[in-house]
């Protein structure tokens, strides 16, 4: 049993039953819809946000939407503006600090990471002078081949 858009069934086996569609239509496999290469990754069902059907669409909705995320901005500025520990300058003195004090971290990181980097390249390049020295040595003695 499938369920459609609506809150219909279509009942029936796969495969040899119509498929019902959004408007009441009846697809069967087959259809010119069932053709395309990609099959149903293609096509975008009906009342879908990607349908060009803007009569569907509740625009309302959205602007409700919109609205409670602006008042939800405008209510966390207030709170934290109150509930700040510190005053205006004394706080962005605080964050110029921990800026700071982060980009230092950072390039400390950045000069450790290019350290192990070199160091880790420097061996592996000691270990293939030193391969490439035995193999010259096993091909001179003759017993590669």
């Amino acid at each position: 049993m499938a369920y459609v858009r609506g809150g219909q069934q279509a009942s029936g086996t796969a495969g040899t039953a119509g498929i019902t569609g959004g408007a009441g239509t009846t697809r069967r496999p087959g259809d010119p819809l069932d053709r395309s290469p990609l099959g149903a990754i293609g096509q975008v069902p009906p009342g879908s946000l990607l349908d060009d059907d803007d009569e569907d669409f509740d625009w309302d909705r959205v602007g409700v939407f919109g609205a409670g995320i602006v008042l939800g901005a405008l209510v966390g500025v207030a709170v934290t503006l109150f509930t700040a520990p510190l005053s205006g300058a004394d706080a962005r003195l605080a964050v110029r600090k921990r800026a700071r004090h982060a980009v230092w971290t950072g390039r400390d990181a950045w000069e450790d990471l290019r350290d192990e980097l070199a160091t880790a390249t420097a061996r592996k390049k000691k270990q293939l002078r030193r391969r490439r020295r035995r193999v010259r040595e096993v091909w001179d003695d003759g017993t590669l081949v």
